[in-house]
């Protein structure tokens, strides 16, 4: 039974319950309050991934006891009992959502787990706030980090361009040939050319509204398949560059044109 959960259906479930959605290549996950990873795959769940073997085994009892059907993870040795992760079926006829819930409640009531407080970072602003106006946001980043003379923090160009965190809002399509097993996000124009573009607009003097516009504009993803990439990449060439010719203003989808790749 595939997912029919978007990442979108998922992050709001997560805002309402103070989570942090998370995603890897085409399934969801969150780090529930006492440091355990819940997932949410094609037709299963998987918990506890990499969690401590004591945790391992008494989260294995307490979502059997619930009535979950589960089946062994990859063991971490050849003791049958050491176990460094648990998969969950999907119910035949159950809510994926509200299951994937209940056990994050299940797991969260063990409190042989303990929680992860010291060390963890404090977080004095929500996630739908952050993402309030983030194309500006990006645009102030660099001018401040240029007129302060921060060069460390012109240093991670993906962070600074939440190249990886903001898939929800950037996401604007899919190849006809993408299906959910076989997926690769592709930054339609490569985020090394919007950074530099950036720093030039902002050497330039030109105003965050200009350059907010500038990367709302090319800062974009599509879901294409692993061969697809490939072609893009290693055939064509194109891994950090858009056709020769092409300058901002132009055709986004440039590269993928010249690949062939037909969006749905």
């Amino acid at each position: 039974m595939p997912v029919k959960i978007s990442f979108d259906e998922f992050s709001r479930s997560c805002n309402e319950r103070d989570y942090e959605a998370r995603k890897h290549e085409n399934h969801w996950f969150l780090m529930t309050k006492n440091g355990i990873k819940c997932e949410l795959k094609t037709n299963h769940y998987t918990v506890a991934w990499r969690a401590k073997p004591q945790d391992v085994a008494e989260i294995r009892k307490r979502v059997i006891e619930a009535g979950f059907t589960e089946k062994l993870g990859k063991r971490t040795n050849q003791r049958k009992d050491d176990i460094d992760f648990i998969n969950i079926f999907f119910e035949e006829d159950g809510d994926m959502l509200e299951n994937f819930w209940v056990i994050v409640g299940i797991i969260e009531s063990i409190e042989s787990i303990v929680k992860k407080i010291r060390g963890q970072a404090i977080k004095p602003i929500a996630r739908e706030v952050s993402e309030r106006n983030i194309f500006e946001k990006i645009a102030k980043r660099f001018k401040y980090f240029i007129e302060s003379e921060d060069g460390f923090g012109l240093e991670n160009i993906r962070a600074l361009l939440e190249g990886d965190s903001i898939d929800h809002l950037i996401t604007i399509g899919e190849s006809v040939n993408r299906t959910r097993e076989n997926t690769y996000r592709e930054h339609i124009v490569p985020c090394i050319l919007i950074y530099n573009q950036a720093i030039t607009m902002t050497l330039d003097k030109k105003s965050i509204t200009e350059i907010a516009q500038m990367i709302k504009t090319h800062l974009a993803i599509v879901l294409i398949t692993n061969q697809e990439a490939e072609k893009i990449d290693n055939e064509l060439d194109l891994q950090t560059v858009m056709p020769e010719g092409w300058e901002f203003g132009n055709d986004i989808f440039a590269r993928l044109k010249v690949a062939g790749i037909e969006l749905k």
